[in-house]
């Protein structure tokens, strides 16, 4: 059975310039919540992020079970880490590249954080760059090495997934599939996956994203996850090219105007 619940923070005419509503959409996934952030353009100068932070976080952390939700930008996964985390939390973050979101983990937690990423270079970069890191971060291949990675979840109470980049899904499947119940939250961050499940659930109203969701764990931890296994459809690769577009602008790195609305 899919259970599909509405949570809106009503944000006022006052606050962004036009009457709003924040809506978290949680999923029905088993043993597990899924969750979509909520996406909502706005302008001029508010604290929009900050009240669309605080709702996904204090919806994450009064819900059941475990809690997973996917976000499709930078900012929103780092909005999280600050709203999210607290002083009684143990936080792993896997794919901590240069540091900047493990470092606000790091505050947040007191120091409990672990993070994980295949790079050394960049691992080094972190730890130059934030001093206080240094002896928190592993370098290894979490879908290389299953063991070292469930060795490395013990006690984690969040989550932060961040690896394959913008375009690429599979890693990141594999990676939450090999992690099965633990931990009790998991923050994602994938562009693809985000309009992938936005797009299922406004499609069918909800049920279609839980199926989906449910669908492509379940061919990774069958391990039957990789290229075409995974069963990734035609638009998916698409919004994949409109995203590269949108990030080269007119060559000069600039955003297209037309992308400022995604």
């Amino acid at each position: 059975m899919v259970v599909v619940s509405d949570l809106s923070v009503p944000l006022g005419v006052d606050a962004c310039g036009e009457g709003s509503e924040v809506t978290l959409c949680d999923e029905d996934r088993g043993d597990a919540l899924l969750y979509l952030y909520p996406k909502l353009n706005t302008t001029g100068p508010c604290q929009t992020r900050t009240v669309i932070a605080e709702a996904a976080a204090e919806t994450l952390r009064g819900a059941g079970g475990q809690r997973v939700m996917l976000v499709g930008e930078t900012s929103q996964f780092r909005d999280l880490a600050r709203k999210l985390a607290g002083s009684g939390d143990v936080a792993l973050e896997i794919g901590s590249s240069y540091g900047d979101c493990l470092a606000i983990l790091h505050q947040r937690t007191g120091g409990n954080v672990r993070g994980i990423d295949i790079s050394a270079v960049a691992s080094a970069e972190a730890e130059r760059k934030f001093p206080k890191l240094q002896g928190h971060i592993d370098v290894f291949n979490v879908l290389a090495d299953p063991p070292r990675l469930s060795c490395a979840l013990d006690g984690v109470t969040l989550a932060f997934v961040d690896m394959g980049g913008s375009a690429n899904a599979e890693p990141v499947l594999r990676a939450v599939a090999s992690m099965g119940a633990r931990p009790p939250v998991i923050v994602i961050k994938c562009r693809l996956l985000y309009r992938a499940a936005l797009k299922a659930e406004l499609e069918s109203g909800g049920s279609a994203a839980s199926v989906w969701w449910r669908e492509l764990l379940r061919r990774c931890e069958n391990a039957s996850c990789g290229g075409a296994g995974i069963g990734v459809p035609p638009w998916m690769h698409k919004n994949r090219r409109d995203g590269e577009k949108c990030r080269k602008g007119d060559g000069d790195g600039s955003i297209n105007p037309r992308c400022q609305s995604e």
